[in-house]
Formats: structure tokens, sequence, C-alpha cells
């Protein structure tokens, strides 16, 4: 992995916070050698996920509201491992990743969904609003009842966050203010809403 551009929280993850003007390779773990073995990266407002052929994910950067994942706030200069349910572990078995503004998410290989980071509005999606989530929660289901399942696509956006699952419906949950979660609102949700198509 290599990165560039502005660099004040290192998400850059070279170890540092100077702006790079050109591409820099990422540091390994504890900012020693370098990042091998990813398959898929994302960018978040201040903050950069990895994701590893081997299904582990990883991230640097800003960590005010804790989208790193490492069950802290510590802005982080190179890549560390997210940590698993209930902070215990690590997370595995992700097939893919996304960043939003203060929110960081993973869609795992059985097609859950799980957030952690910013939730001011709810964009985590488990049924609260307000509670900073320092490592991975599972997203809830329809009403905050249960869990979202069969995902197959994620997204991010400043402050709230999309799923598509298998069967071609689309859900969101989140900051609502412009109708971002697309059901005849401007009502935040704290767990998924399925989007209105014509």
């Amino acid at each position: 992995v290599w990165a560039w551009g502005y660099n004040y929280y290192g998400q850059i993850g070279d170890n540092s916070t100077t702006i790079r003007l050109y591409p820099v390779r990422v540091k390994g773990e504890n900012g020693a050698g370098f990042l091998t073995g990813v398959k898929a990266i994302a960018g978040g407002w201040g903050h950069t996920i990895a994701l590893k052929e081997n299904g582990d994910v990883w991230a640097w950067g800003y960590n005010g509201y804790g989208q790193i994942g490492d069950n802290s706030t510590t802005t982080r200069l190179y890549p560390v491992r997210v940590k698993g349910q209930n902070g215990v572990g690590f997370l595995t078995g992700v097939k893919a990743i996304a960043g939003g503004g203060s929110q960081t998410i993973a869609l795992k290989e059985n097609g859950d969904m799980w957030a952690w980071g910013g939730n001011s509005a709810g964009q985590i999606g488990d049924n609260t609003s307000g509670t900073n989530r320092l490592y991975p929660v599972r997203v809830t289901g329809e009403n905050g009842v249960g869990f979202l399942t069969g995902v197959k696509a994620i997204a991010g956006g400043g402050n709230h966050t999309i799923a598509l699952k298998e069967n071609g419906d689309m859900w969101a949950w989140g900051f609502n203010g412009a109708g971002q979660i697309g059901d005849n609102s401007t009502t935040d949700s704290y767990f998924p809403v399925r989007t209105l198509f014509p």
C-alpha cells in the first residue's frame, strides 16, 4: 500500500505527520517494515483502512471517535489491527471495508455487517446515538431487532451508512437531514431502514 497527501493525523501511515507530495509506502505493524498482503483499501475523513488477503482489517490515522477500532481514541501514525467483538481478539473473516466521515464499516464473508467509530447520528446502526464505538459492533436489523444479514455491498457517507442486500434491497441509517436515507423523511435513524424506490 502506498499513500500521499495530507498527513496531519498520520493517515498516510508512514509513522509521521509530514505532508507527502508523492507516494510513500505504508509502514507495517508497530511502524516496522511495510504493510503487505492487502487486497482492498478505503478512506475516511482522517483515517485509512486496509483489508488483507487473510480477512484481517488494519487502520490508521485520526481516532478521536474510535474509528481505528483498536479500543482506544489514540491517533495512529501506522497501521494497527482492528479489534474483535467486545474489544477482544481481532476482527476476522472480512470481505469488504468502507469508511465514512468518522465511522468504519466491515462486511464479513457470511453477510453480517459490523461498524465502529463516530455515532453522532446513529451511523453505527446499533440502535444507539451519541455513543461512539471503539471496536466493532454488529449492525442491528429492521426496527433495531436482531441483526442485518445477507449484505453484499457497503458504503459510508459523512454521517450515514448504506448496505445493499443480496436480494437487491437497499438499507441506510444515520444522519438524514437532507434525506440521504431515502425513506421519504428527514428523520435520523439509529438502525437500518429500507430505502424507498418507485
